[in-house]
């Protein structure tokens, strides 16, 4: 047998082994309780969302990382001192975002967005 909720008109809740087919019973106040509906569980875990649908294609943040990583690197030669490290997470961010929009998936389309 099925465990079931019953809930009287005076907000008494009940649970009981029963049949199915009991729709109520009577509470210990002496109300008639109503089964209460049927709740179905969650499954829990996350999902990725699909490549397209994510903000930033991680493809696209790593190069873009890496290269103002290396023109960082490239800036304190010139400058044959430690610079202040510019935030390149957020530059690498929205230098991907810009590439995304601009229809660029690869190095390849990368170089023919730029030779333009």
């Amino acid at each position: 047998m099925p465990l079931f909720m019953f809930r009287c008109p005076q907000g008494h809740r009940t649970e009981r082994l029963c049949a199915a087919v009991v729709q109520a019973l009577d509470c210990g106040c002496g109300a008639r309780a109503g089964r209460e509906s049927v709740y179905l569980t969650a499954q829990g875990g996350r999902q990725r969302a699909p490549v397209a649908e994510r903000p930033v294609l991680m493809r696209q943040y790593r190069e873009a990382s890496e290269q103002l990583a290396y023109g960082h690197a490239r800036a304190e030669e010139s400058a044959q001192q430690p610079l202040a490290p510019p935030p390149l997470f957020r530059m690498a961010k929205a230098k991907a975002q810009r590439l995304q929009a601009a229809g660029v998936h690869d190095a390849l389309d990368y170089r023919t967005e730029h030779s333009r």
